[in-house]
């Protein structure tokens, strides 16, 4: 089960890298006990990817990652699980399972800047 989720990255978080913000959503899925699979091998890692990596010091509204999930729950309990667990800046605001087999960095055609 891949769920599809939009967050934001915003406030003092913005200065936040990509490295960090990966690390920061492996917590977050353990701290709210979030069912996410793992890859197999000696050093498993969890199944999720994060569409485009934002520039330092740029926030966003509208940011979106693939969640692999090993069985499914509802949409709500995740995006409220998650926001309990994450710092301020960093919001889960909409979430959907997706079966279309594409990567979501494969699917994002355009962005909106406001300088």
């Amino acid at each position: 089960m891949i769920l599809r989720a939009k967050f934001t990255k915003e406030g003092y978080l913005k200065y936040i890298s990509h490295l960090d913000i990966m690390r920061l959503f492996q917590r977050a899925f353990r701290m709210a006990n979030i069912p996410i699979a793992y890859t197999e091998g000696f050093n498993p890692h969890p199944r999720f990817s994060i569409a485009t990596a934002l520039s330092l010091g740029i926030s966003s509204e509208g940011e979106y990652m693939d969640v692999e999930l090993e069985t499914s729950m509802p949409i709500r309990e995740f995006i409220d699980n998650m926001n309990n667990v994450l710092p301020e800046g960093i919001r889960i605001i909409d979430g959907e399972y997706v079966n279309d087999g594409k990567s979501i960095s494969s699917l994002i055609r355009w962005g909106f800047y406001e300088i």
